[in-house]
C-alpha cells in the first residue's frame, strides 16, 4: 500500500494521514459490522432454541417486558445481549410465578444457593459488568441446580 501511495505522489506525511483517516473512520465501521454479525448469530440461536421466528418474537416481547419490570436497567441490558442471558431471563421469568416452591423459600442446601442469594449475586458488578467467569458460572450452576428442568 505504501508503494502505491508513493507512486501516486503522496509524501510520508500524506500517506500517514490516509492511514490515520482509515483508522478513525473504518475501524468503528468494522466494529459495528462485527457487532451486528454477532447480534444476528445470537438471534438465530434464540430462534432455534425457542422453535422458530414467530415463537421467538413472542418470547422476546415477553422477556423484554418482564426484564424491564423486574431487573435493574443495567442488568437487563447486559443479559439481553447474549443467548445465555436471554435464556436465563426466560427461566427466571417462568420461575417468578407466585406458585409455592420449597427451593425458593429455604436457604442454601448442600452448597446450592437459594433464589434470593442467586439474584443477589446477579446484582454484583462482577456478574453484570465484568462478566467474571467464576461468578457467572456460579450463578448459572446455581440456577441449574435450583430449577432443574
Amino acid at each position: 500500500m505504501n508503494q502505491r501511495l508513493h507512486q501516486a505522489g503522496f509524501s510520508n506525511e500524506q500517506a500517514q494521514l490516509v492511514y490515520d483517516l482509515a483508522c478513525d473512520h473504518l475501524l468503528p465501521l468494522i466494529g459495528e459490522l462485527a457487532s451486528l454479525f454477532e447480534a444476528d448469530n445470537q438471534s438465530k440461536r434464540l430462534e432455534q432454541h425457542f422453535g422458530g421466528k414467530e415463537r421467538w418474537r413472542e418470547v422476546a416481547r415477553q422477556v423484554a417486558a418482564w426484564g424491564r419490570s423486574h431487573l435493574p436497567p443495567r442488568v437487563f441490558e447486559a443479559l439481553s445481549t447474549t443467548f445465555e442471558g436471554v435464556v436465563t431471563m426466560h427461566k427466571m421469568m417462568g420461575d417468578s410465578s407466585n406458585e409455592p416452591g420449597l427451593s425458593r423459600d429455604i436457604g442454601s442446601i448442600g452448597g446450592v444457593p437459594n433464589d434470593a442469594e442467586l439474584r443477589s449475586m446477579m446484582r454484583d458488578p462482577r456478574y453484570w459488568r465484568d462478566h467474571d467467569p467464576a461468578v457467572v458460572n456460579k450463578v448459572r450452576d446455581g440456577f441449574r441446580r435450583l430449577y432443574v428442568d
